[in-house]
């Protein structure tokens, strides 16, 4: 008999192909793998707590070793994709909530929110698999099972930390109905590769709602921005990552009654800290930044255009399936939201796609030559230019883990970075 944990630490964990999505914990049958967190590195690392049965379903269904988009998108679309920076698509689409108070408090623009509260009002979906922060534990983010409109509505908002969202499919399984999930790329991937081998997801799950991302910071750098503010964390209430208005930013909430809020842009947070370290290492091998096998895709509108006049949030969307494009062509029917088609060249642009797409491959390759385990993922890949190269070369400069614990050398960093410009 196989036995999950060496398998999993051997061809998953020990080489850092953990993209941390909590699939493993949700589809094992023995419920015997749990997520914890490894202080040192800032991340979760799946634990074999029960006895295992060696049915390796949890290796199946790792999306950190093997993503088939190949299979995959003609499984989900019936065809290769139409367009190699966005992968298969429907429409493309700019809009925004009607709701103002859910525009206003979500990241940008409150589309997720609204579908997600259209789908369960109209009977389409019994809950949706969200995010959301632990009460408790007000620094730790978990995955939650919302069942009502106000639980939707209490789950708005990024959070940039690590997430195994796909510990809740346990949740799915275990319930009648049907249930949107909403996800990373790397969430999703582990969801479509499971939905292969059960037939119970693959009928319980109505709906993917995909998020753009570029990476996720690690725990690291949540403390960092704690330490900065000389906040002790067990003096944090709550912390909302985004909302009020857009870019909106970080509001931290003390024991004491305090309120405080760190723009999106400062450098402590995505103006410098975010952007430039505490990204795990499986995140720098993710090829697919905008969720291709989603049903729609969520992000932001980082365009000239929304940047100078929008304050209250904007959305960019791809559906990718018939389904999901009827849905939002019915939301916003319902009055729920308000969108038009846009070109698909502005996503490109708002997202730096091709960039990201060479940047990807520059640092893949790195790793195969430096003859490093890589995930597999059956497509092409854009040739890297030689400035990706060196922009690889200084992410991993940046993130190694003796820089992404020392918290001295990283402001030293920021700080000598906003001189030279």
């Amino acid at each position: 008999m196989i036995v999950m944990s060496s398998v999993l630490f051997r061809e998953v964990i020990d080489p850092r192909l953990c993209t941390n999505c909590g699939t493993c914990v949700g589809v094992c049958p023995e419920s015997a793998i749990t997520m914890n967190i490894d202080a040192s590195k800032g991340v979760y690392i799946p634990t074999l707590t029960g006895k295992c049965n060696g049915c390796g379903t949890c290796i199946k269904v790792c999306p950190g070793l093997v993503v088939d988009f190949k299979e995959l998108n003609l499984v989900l679309f019936n065809k290769s994709p139409n367009d190699y920076l966005l992968g298969n698509y429907v429409h493309c689409y700019v809009g925004y909530a009607t709701d103002y108070r859910v525009r206003y408090n979500s990241s940008s623009g409150g589309l997720v929110t609204s579908l997600l509260l259209f789908a369960l009002d109209y009977g389409m979906i019994d809950g949706a698999l969200v995010t959301k922060m632990d009460d408790k534990h007000p620094l730790i983010s978990l995955p939650y099972l919302a069942r009502s409109r106000q639980d939707i509505i209490s789950a708005a908002g990024s959070k940039y930390c690590p997430n195994p969202i796909n510990a809740g499919l346990k949740h799915i399984i275990k319930h009648q109905g049907r249930f949107a999930v909403v996800g990373l790329p790397c969430h999703i991937h582990g969801i479509r590769k499971a939905q292969l081998i059960l037939e119970d997801l693959k009928d319980k799950i109505a709906f993917c709602f995909g998020l753009a991302c570029h990476s996720t910071p690690s725990f690291k750098a949540t403390e960092y921005i704690l330490k900065n503010l000389g906040i002790n964390r067990q003096d944090v209430v709550s912390i909302a990552y985004r909302g009020k208005g857009w870019p909106g930013g970080m509001t931290i909430k003390l024991r004491n009654g305090t309120e405080l809020f760190v723009p999106f842009k400062s450098t402590i947070y995505w103006g410098r800290a975010f952007t430039l370290f505490f990204k795990p290492f499986r995140c720098s091998l993710c090829e697919d930044k905008t969720n291709e096998l989603a049903d729609v895709s969520f992000m932001d509108a980082w365009l000239p255009e929304f940047l100078e006049k929008d304050k209250i949030g904007t959305s960019l969307i791809i559906s990718r399936s018939k389904h999901g494009d009827e849905l939002i062509r019915k939301a916003k029917k319902e009055g729920y939201i308000e969108v038009s088609t846009i070109h698909c060249d502005a996503i490109i642009r708002s997202q730096a796609l091709e960039y990201a797409k060479r940047s990807f491959a520059a640092r893949y390759l790195i790793m195969k030559a430096l003859g490093k385990r890589v995930p597999l993922y059956n497509k092409s890949i854009l040739p890297p230019k030689l400035h990706n190269f060196r922009d690889a070369f200084l992410f991993y400069l940046r993130n190694n883990p003796y820089i992404s614990k020392n918290y001295r050398i990283i402001t030293a960093l920021i700080k000598l970075a906003r001189h030279r410009r």
